[in-house]
C-alpha cells in the first residue's frame, strides 16, 4: 500500500497552507478606493463549515500557541537537535524507510510534542507501517489544531480506507470535497489566479474515485436488495454517470477499469489502465489510482510484478 504520491501530498500541504493563511491580504483599487480583502483563517473556516463554537476555536488556538511558545523558549542547541531529527525523518520517508522515519520523528516528539505538522509526519509513517489506530490518533490530534487542512483530512480518510472503515472514509472524503470547493471559491474571492489544471484542485477527481470504491465496499456489506444496498448502489452509479462525462481524464479511464474489475473482467480492466499510460505521462497520478484498486482488493499489482 502506498500513501497518495509525494507530489500530490506536498501540493496539498502547500495548497492548504497558502489558502488558509491569516496573513494573506490583498489590496484591490476600484474607483480610487482601497479595499483590504483578508483570507479566512483555518479556524474561521471551521466555524463557517463545521459549526465550531468560539470556545472550541479558542481551545484549538491555545493548544497550538502553547506548542509554539514552548519551542521558541528552547535553547538553540535543542532547536537544532529537533530540526535535525525531523529532517532525518524526512529523508527516511523519501527513501521509503518508514520504520526509521517513525523512529526519528518519535525522537523529535520527545523534544517537542503537539505540533500538527510533526503529528502528520508520524501518522504518515504509521500508516505505511499499517498501524492504523495509532495513525488515526495523531491525525485527529492534528486536525483539532488545524481543522481545515485538506491534506490532514484526506490522509485521515485514507487511514479509514485502508483499514476498510468505508463509512468513516466516506465522511472524510466528502469533507475534503467540501473544503476544496470552499478554498476554490475563496481563491476567486481573493482574486487569486486559479488554474483549472492545478493538481491541488483536481485532487477532487481522485477523491471521487475513492468515494466510488467506498460506496462499493459499503454496498458489499449489505444484504442484497436491502434499502442500504440499493442506496449505496445508487451513489456508486451516480458517480459512474458523472465520470462518463470526464473523458480524457485519469478518472474516466480508471472508473471504467473499476467497473470491469467489479464484473470480474481483469483483462479488459488492465487494458483500460494501460490505455491511460499512453495519454497521461505523470506516473505518480496513474499509480495512485492503481494503488487504490490494489488496496481495495480488486487488482493485483502489475507494476511490481506481483
Amino acid at each position: 500500500m502506498k500513501f497518495l504520491s509525494k507530489k500530490v501530498v506536498f501540493c496539498l500541504v502547500l495548497f492548504s497552507a497558502e489558502l488558509a493563511s491569516a496573513q494573506d491580504i490583498l489590496e484591490v483599487k476600484e474607483a480610487g478606493q482601497t479595499e483590504e480583502i483578508k483570507a479566512l483563517t483555518e479556524h474561521e473556516i471551521a466555524k463557517k463549515l463545521f459549526g465550531w463554537s468560539d470556545e472550541k476555536v479558542e481551545k484549538s488556538k491555545l493548544m497550538q500557541q502553547t506548542v509554539f511558545e514552548k519551542y521558541t523558549n528552547f535553547s538553540e542547541a535543542k532547536k537544532a537537535q529537533y530540526i535535525e531529527l525531523v529532517n532525518e525523518g524526512n529523508v527516511h520517508t523519501s527513501e521509503g524507510n518508514f520504520g526509521a522515519a517513525y523512529a526519528s520523528f518519535s525522537k523529535a516528539e520527545i523534544i517537542s510534542s503537539g505540533d500538527y505538522v510533526l503529528e502528520f509526519k508520524l501518522a504518515r509513517a504509521l500508516t505505511q507501517l499499517r498501524l492504523f489506530d495509532e495513525a488515526e490518533a495523531y491525525l485527529l490530534s492534528a486536525l483539532f489544531k488545524s481543522p481545515s487542512n485538506v491534506s490532514l483530512r484526506y490522509n485521515l480518510g485514507e487511514v479509514y480506507f485502508v483499514s476498510k472503515k468505508f463509512d468513516k472514509a466516506t465522511e472524510q472524503f466528502l469533507i475534503v470535497k467540501k473544503l476544496t470547493k470552499f478554498h476554490k471559491t475563496e481563491a476567486v474571492r481573493l482574486k487569486q489566479n486559479v488554474k483549472e489544471n492545478d493538481l491541488a484542485f483536481n485532487i477532487v477527481d481522485f477523491v471521487d474515485f475513492k468515494l466510488q470504491l467506498c460506496y462499493l465496499g459499503l454496498k458489499e456489506k449489505q444484504q442484497p436488495a436491502s434499502k442500504d444496498f440499493l442506496a449505496y448502489d445508487a451513489k456508486y452509479k451516480e458517480l459512474n454517470k458523472k465520470f462518463s462525462k470526464r473523458a480524457f481524464t485519469p478518472l474516466y479511464y480508471y472508473s471504467v477499469a473499476l467497473n470491469l474489475l467489479n464484473e470480474g473482467n481483469e483483462k479488459d480492466a488492465l487494458n483500460w489502465a494501460r490505455k491511460s499510460e499512453a495519454i497521461f505521462k505523470d506516473k505518480s497520478i496513474r499509480s495512485s489510482y492503481i494503488d487504490a484498486l490494489i488496496e481495495f482488493g480488486l487488482l493485483k499489482s502489475y507494476y511490481g510484478g506481483k
